[in-house]
């Protein structure tokens, strides 16, 4: 549970600028293309040294709770952490969808995410064993990302 936490404290980051680029961009719609170019920079400022300071520290991070639980949950923080890239995506997706008041994709992308979870971390635990639940985490978001990617870059073309 704490790697998972720490690890998904950098997926936080996406989702908290994401819900500023709803406020901004309901508040000025015109604007939602800037907005979105000044929120991915932002967010990849902080996501960047987030995940540096994970994957260099992260060992001694979860050291707090023991040696034994730092050598055993390091690679699952990590996985979890490296999903927070293709998570900037989907939180992006949803936030563009919600400022355009499309309410459907949002529930689509946030049950897809869930069931992928589900069903790639069942599938790959039984092979894997608790290292299984962030792939399954990773490639989830992965998968998603990149069926929202293409929406995503028609907004920004306009």
């Amino acid at each position: 549970y704490i790697a998972y936490r720490v690890g998904s404290m950098v997926s936080q980051i996406a989702r908290l600028v994401a819900m500023s680029l709803i406020v901004e961009g309901s508040y000025e719609p015109s604007k939602l293309r800037h907005n979105l170019f000044r929120a991915a920079r932002f967010t990849f400022s902080l996501l960047i040294p987030a995940l540096l300071v994970l994957f260099l520290w992260g060992d001694k991070i979860l050291l707090l709770f023991g040696s034994q639980y730092s050598q055993q949950a390091l690679h699952l923080m990590w996985l979890i952490a490296l999903a927070g890239i293709p998570h900037v995506l989907v939180e992006f997706y949803m936030a563009l969808r919600r400022v355009q008041l499309q309410i459907k994709p949002v529930i689509f992308v946030a049950w897809s995410v869930a069931i992928l979870v589900l069903g790639i971390s069942w599938l790959v635990m039984v092979r894997f064993g608790l290292i299984g639940s962030g792939l399954g985490w990773l490639v989830a978001y992965g998968l998603v990302a990149m069926g929202v990617t293409g929406p995503i870059i028609r907004r920004i073309m306009r």
